[in-house]
């Protein structure tokens, strides 16, 4: 071995061991911040007037398109059924 001092940080073991434990020491350090000491939040600016009669509008014509849409396929449906309720009339009864 001769005169040469061994010393700890020059083994791969060790380095590994001081770096797990330096993680677990220094683990406080990395956790957040609890919910008190948080900076609030920066809420969204409040909608202008216009603004929101413009979104109560936009919300107004979407519900009339849903009804509308609802209302075209019932009457779809109702025509399917009168013209299949017209075929087998005229082709049982040999119109």
């Amino acid at each position: 071995m001769g005169d040469e001092r061994l010393r700890r940080h020059q083994h791969e073991e060790f380095d590994q061991e001081w770096a797990a434990n330096e993680d677990e020491q220094t683990e406080h350090l990395h956790r957040e911040t609890p919910r008190w000491a948080q900076q609030p939040e920066e809420e969204e600016p409040l909608p202008t007037r216009e603004e929101q009669r413009v979104a109560e509008r936009q919300a107004l014509i979407d519900k009339k398109a849903r009804r509308l849409g609802r209302k075209l396929n019932e009457v779809i449906l109702v025509l399917v059924i009168l013209i299949v309720l017209t075929y087998l009339f005229m082709r049982f009864v040999n119109f």
